[in-house]
């Protein structure tokens, strides 16, 4: 469960729209055309909201999150169960296997995936590339 501080203000200030504070995402599911998430929410109090988003917007909502680790909550960090590498129609795709079921998907290029095997070969095993 992702956690929020919980509060529905039941009337918004005139002109604003309403705002929901979620306490839980109970569930996320994709729309049956690929192109929508669909978030089941609940309150603070356990009443049930939903908000359902473009698919292509979900990159923004992810910039949100601090990207530093060693600076992040140690609840932002996801623990990963495992991963597979294949050929698809973008190219190589990289998944990643979140311990809930969840999986992310990566399209990258095989010098990305060299240069993350050299870093783990480093003695600590840890550091960051970017193409200049």
């Amino acid at each position: 469960m992702f956690g929020y501080n919980a509060a529905m203000t039941d009337e918004p200030p005139p002109g604003r729209p309403p705002r929901f504070d979620a306490a839980e995402l109970s569930r996320v599911s994709l729309s049956a055309d690929g192109r929508r998430v669909h978030l089941k929410l609940r309150d603070g109090d356990g009443r049930p909201a939903s908000v359902s988003l473009p698919v292509d917007c979900l990159g923004r909502v992810l910039t949100a999150v601090p990207r530093d680790p060693g600076a992040a909550d140690p609840a932002l960090v996801h623990r990963l169960a495992g991963w597979s590498l294949r050929h698809g129609e973008h190219g190589l795709l990289l998944t990643f296997e979140l311990p809930d079921g969840g999986t992310i998907t990566f399209a990258v290029q095989p010098w990305q995936i060299a240069a993350i095997a050299s870093l783990a070969g480093h003695d600590t095993g840890a550091g960051r590339h970017r193409p200049n």
